[in-house]
C-alpha cells in the first residue's frame, strides 16, 4: 500500500528539484538542444552540445546558489524575456521604490 518513496524526505529542504542528479533548469535547456538536433537529423553534435550546455552552466553556477541563473534572467534580460519568467514581479529596472 505505502511505498517508502511515500514517506522520503530531502536532505537539506532547500535542494533544488532534480532529474538525474542535474537540475532543471540544467536539464531542460540540453534536451531541447538535443530535441532540435535530433529533428534535423544531426544527433551527435545535439549530443555533444547539450553536453557542453551542461558543462558551461554547471561552471558559471559553481559556488552559487540554486537560483543564480533565475537571478541572471531577472535581472540582464529585457523585460518582455523575465515576464515571461517572473509575470508578477516589477520591473528588473525600477531599481528605487519611493512611497
Amino acid at each position: 500500500m505505502f511505498t517508502t518513496e511515500d514517506f522520503r524526505v530531502k536532505r537539506h529542504l532547500n535542494e533544488p528539484r532534480t532529474f538525474m542528479k542535474l537540475e532543471y533548469d540544467e536539464i531542460i535547456p540540453a534536451l531541447f538542444i538535443f530535441g532540435m538536433f535530433w529533428l534535423v537529423k544531426a544527433v551527435i553534435f545535439g549530443f555533444f552540445l547539450a553536453c557542453t550546455w551542461i558543462f558551461i552552466i554547471k561552471k558559471i553556477k559553481r559556488g552559487k546558489g540554486s537560483g543564480f541563473m533565475w537571478l541572471l534572467i531577472y535581472w540582464y534580460t529585457p523585460e518582455f524575456v523575465h515576464l515571461f519568467f517572473f509575470p508578477h514581479s516589477p520591473s528588473s529596472d525600477i531599481v528605487e521604490w519611493r512611497d
